[in-house]
């Protein structure tokens, strides 16, 4: 499956898979989705300190969308 290109194609797939996303990261999906502004002012670091998980989740997240890595993720 492709990646998302816009955040609301982003946001629409993430609530639709996020039954069936591991704990972490739908926790780490849950976030990204309520503060999407912070996305674009904080590193991947200091997001995942604020999300209560690993850079790692941030990065599963992003695989599991369908990109490349978080960077990708992140542009949209």
């Amino acid at each position: 499956m492709s990646a998302p290109a816009t955040l609301a194609d982003f946001h629409a797939r993430l609530m639709d898979e996020m039954p069936d996303l591991p704990r972490r990261v739908a926790e780490s999906a849950r976030y990204l989705i309520d503060h999407p502004d912070e996305v674009v002012i904080h590193s991947m670091r200091d997001l995942a300190g604020r999300a209560g998980v690993s850079p790692a989740t941030l990065v599963r997240l992003a695989h599991g969308m369908g990109y490349e890595n978080w960077s990708d993720l992140r542009d949209i």
